[in-house]
């Protein structure tokens, strides 16, 4: 959800604990995945994959960053671009009609990270937009069936199960999920440095000094 806090608030987390250490960011590989339905927060069928659970701008906000994603030429700038639509600490951006709302503070944030917003803009009113936020919406609850399906069932995305982020294994491929912060043990924002370099192998020979 690109306009639900406990979202936004955990992406600018992850930047700074994370995504802000270049050769952390080097060695993760970090893929983002938005979600749809009949009211934005289950599973989603071709009659429902277009709605979002914070109205249309959300689901534009959506295909902004999937677009920013698809154009982007180097790793991650298409990453650093969602974390400027987000905000200072995850909270403006989540805000109405404002200029620094989602996603009308999108054409200055694609022009700080030198993204192109003329393209970007195109391609998320074009059907390549449309087929990203598609894919993206189905590939959410891909995820979700795949590793332990819904809870409560049909409703995968209430609080405070949100955010869903998997941390997979290297040597496994199998996804530890954190999405509960009132318990410590699922907390998303609990560990994550060290939840990142444990799901490493330690035989690695990129594995940074910060996890060694």
């Amino acid at each position: 959800m690109a306009k639900c806090p406990d979202t936004t608030s955990w992406t600018a987390h992850f930047n700074n604990m994370v995504m802000g250490n270049e050769k952390l960011r080097a060695f993760i590989d970090f893929e983002q995945s938005f979600v749809g339905g009949d009211i934005g927060e289950g599973p989603v069928d071709e009659n429902n994959w277009m709605n979002c659970f914070h109205g249309e701008s959300e689901c534009d906000g959506h295909a902004i960053m999937l677009c920013a994603k698809e154009l982007s030429n180097s790793s991650y700038d298409w990453f650093d671009m969602v974390v400027c639509m987000d905000g200072k600490d995850g909270l403006p951006g989540v805000t109405y009609n404002n200029s620094y709302s989602i996603p009308q503070i999108a054409p200055s944030c694609s022009a700080q990270v030198n993204l192109d917003w003329d393209a970007i803009s195109a391609c998320a009113s074009s059907p390549l937009g449309a087929q990203l936020l598609h894919d993206s919406h189905y590939n959410t609850m891909n995820l979700f069936e795949a590793h332990g399906g819904y809870s409560p069932e049909g409703h995968g995305y209430k609080p405070p199960l949100i955010p869903n982020i998997w941390i997979f294994d290297s040597n496994t491929n199998l996804p530890t999920q954190y999405n509960n912060k009132f318990v410590t043990a699922e907390d998303p924002y609990v560990d994550l440095l060290q939840r990142i370099c444990a799901a490493a192998s330690p035989s690695d020979p990129d594995l940074p000094p910060e996890c060694l």
